[in-house]
């Protein structure tokens, strides 16, 4: 009899362990398409989309006009792999070294502060060919001309850290940081969370800009 309860104890140690791994891959790759499709100021649909926000700005066209051409360059996007611009990836960013002041999603949400320190200062060793979107070509950054095709555009380079969950398993925190030009690019804590079964930006905490 103590025999069986000790069984239902282990299955039940199993059980729990099973709910609380993450497959971090899927997260990052999760939160990179939300990051590209919806935080990286759609730089992924190229030289279609600069004109359709000049013609906002212009007032040829209203918001509803605006949002609406960006749904259908987003659909051109998805469903056509010769219109997708190159993301690259820093293989060679290190963490970040720089002191953390900003940790506010890291308290308001009971991470601990020393973790996520030293966390975002590791980087991640996921080979570029590990990541996948529906809406950029993931390349490694090194020479970005050497590589490129005439046809092809820069949605620019972004280095990513490794991630610190909360116990729950349910939200993360990493930092990560995008370069799109001279003059454009942000390093910034992302509070990550999962819903529905799917990681998504939940709340971002720049700590530059240019």
């Amino acid at each position: 009899m103590l025999s069986c309860k000790q069984d239902r104890r282990v299955e039940k140690i199993k059980e729990n362990i099973v709910k609380t791994e993450v497959d971090t891959l899927t997260v990052y790759n999760n939160v990179l398409n939300d990051l590209i499709e919806n935080r990286l100021y759609y730089r992924y649909l190229g030289r279609k989309w600069e004109l359709l926000f000049l013609d906002l700005t212009r007032n040829k066209i209203d918001s509803t006009a605006y949002l609406k051409g960006i749904n259908t360059l987003k659909d051109e996007v998805v469903k056509n792999d010769s219109l997708k611009g190159i993301l690259y990836v820093d293989g060679v960013f290190d963490g970040y070294k720089e002191e953390i002041r900003l940790l506010d999603l890291a308290k308001d949400n009971s991470f601990d502060l020393e973790e996520v320190k030293l966390q975002i200062k590791k980087k991640n060793f996921y080979a570029v060919n590990s990541f996948k979107s529906n809406f950029v070509k993931f390349k490694k950054l090194r020479n970005p001309d050497s590589d490129k095709r005439k046809d092809e555009f820069e949605v620019g380079g972004i280095s990513f850290s490794k991630i610190v969950f909360n116990e729950g398993k349910d939200l993360g925190i990493m930092y990560f940081s995008f370069v799109c030009g001279e003059k454009c690019g942000e390093g910034s804590l992302a509070l990550i969370k999962k819903v529905n079964g799917k990681w998504k930006v939940e709340e971002i905490n720049a700590l530059w800009k240019i």
